[in-house]
């Protein structure tokens, strides 16, 4: 989809081959004023996205997984790469 194209200088009129659509999102960003305010908006919903991953039973079996995993090596147990390298030869 193609930029808008804006003439500044006659008050910001759309060219008549700019969609709606794109004047629409425009609209959007230029209500938000500061462009730091989008900024706090996008790290607020990022937030709430990774704290719903975070407490996900997907993740939480995934964390227990690693956590057996790391535990099994730092106890010295044989690693399975270490059980096939032997096949290779």
């Amino acid at each position: 989809m193609p930029a808008p194209e804006v003439d500044l200088a006659g008050g910001g009129a759309p060219s008549p081959r700019a969609g709606a659509a794109d004047w629409d999102a425009f609209a959007k960003l230029v209500a938000l004023g500061d462009p730091r305010r989008l900024g706090v908006l996008w790290l607020a919903e990022l937030r709430r996205l990774t704290t719903e991953a975070l407490r996900s039973p997907a993740f939480l079996a995934l964390a227990k997984f690693n956590l057996g995993f790391l535990a099994r090596r730092t106890r010295g147990e044989v690693s399975w790469r270490s059980q096939h390298s032997s096949q290779r030869m």
